[in-house]
């Protein structure tokens, strides 16, 4: 089933609050308190994992929602619902960005004592409130593009302020995975560019030149289709088919992650050759991605958190930078298609899923 924010949103918003066990008699400590806010679907579901807060002692009320798993196994690894207690208030805009303003005000009057948020419309809704309540409350942001450009930190090294969070890669990155394509199927002369601009629009507007730019180079007619809910996508789709193009490019988003399952029964069905993001979707039966791992990055957010609720400030943790790129590839999948990977290709692979 896909996940759909609308139906959790009000167990989220009674928070997570892990209580001691009837037996323990001392005196309660000051139980931290993180404001989590997203746009409004996770990029993947995981029902384990809060079972497992319950296995550790944790009563949570109600029905057990599915959120980021990448995020919350982040703050496990940290120590958080372990040993320690944490309250979670999470407001969703449910893809309404409009209502951002509103929800970061309803957490700042909370008082949490850090905030985790996602995408940068978010972010600078939620720095506004704070800063509207005259307020030092942290935030940590996910990985966002150009944080300095936007404001958001005077420097990577020394973000200075209350906000820290990590880098994504820079938009040229995208016109590396169509070079990929195309390097692997020659013959390409139709590509389609599936992106997601409403959750990341100042990558976005980088990001789809640079595409354009690299097409050109390679003689590809580069079509673009916007997805920004998940009701968008059937449109898309349709759009592709009658247009018959003859491979799809993705770029790394949460909604696109979200959607993964459609977008590979789309992609198998119409026997593309498909460019990822993100290794999940080759993992889960994809053909190849080129890029970060955006759960990894969420582990690196948790990371930060937890950073900040143990006393450093974001003034000083250096905004993170990614590292890694990684060339995947699944040959079960090629054959699936009926698709050839010339052996130069699965040379400059990291992995090669036989």
């Amino acid at each position: 089933m896909r996940l759909r924010a609308v139906a959790v949103i009000f167990f989220l918003a009674l928070g997570i609050l892990a209580v001691p066990l009837a037996s323990d008699a001392q005196q309660p400590a000051k139980v931290p308190r993180l404001g989590y806010m997203s746009p409004g679907d996770a990029p993947a579901l995981d029902i384990a994992f809060l079972q497992g807060l319950q296995d550790q002692g944790y009563i949570l009320p109600g029905e057990i929602p599915r959120y980021d798993p990448a995020f919350w196994r982040g703050l496990v690894k940290q120590g958080y619902f372990e040993g320690q207690r944490i309250r979670i208030e999470i407001r969703a805009t449910n893809e309404q960005f409009e209502r951002a303003p509103k929800l970061a005000d309803e957490l700042v009057r909370l008082n949490v004592d850090v905030m985790f948020v996602i995408p940068v419309l978010l972010v600078k809704a939620a720095q506004d409130a704070v800063q509207k309540a005259n307020k030092a409350i942290p935030i940590v942001f996910g990985p966002e593009f150009d944080p300095v450009g936007m404001g958001l930190v005077k420097s990577l090294a020394r973000p200075g302020g209350n906000l820290t969070g990590l880098a994504r890669v820079d938009p040229e990155f995208e016109g590396k995975r169509l070079e990929i394509l195309k390097d692997t199927f020659p013959r390409l002369s139709r590509v389609a560019y599936l992106t997601n601009p409403a959750w990341y629009l100042d990558y976005f507007l980088h990001a789809k030149p640079a595409m354009e730019a690299a097409a050109r180079a390679m003689r590809v007619r580069l079509e673009t289709f916007e997805v920004n809910t998940p009701e968008d996508l059937e449109g898309a789709f349709a759009e592709i088919a009658r247009r018959r193009m003859e491979a799809i490019v993705l770029p790394m988003t949460p909604l696109l992650l979200a959607e993964r399952h459609r977008i590979r029964d789309f992609v198998a069905k119409r026997r593309l050759p498909a460019m990822y993001g993100d290794p999940i979707f080759v993992e889960e039966g994809g053909l190849m991605s080129y890029g970060v791992s955006l759960a990894e990055q969420m582990r690196r957010s948790a990371a930060l958190v937890a950073k900040v609720l143990k006393g450093a400030k974001p003034a000083d943790i250096p905004v993170e930078q990614p590292t890694t790129f990684k060339l995947i590839i699944n040959l079960k999948t090629a054959r699936a298609l009926g698709l050839t990977i010339p052996n130069e290709i699965l040379s400059r692979a990291d992995q090669v899923i036989r």
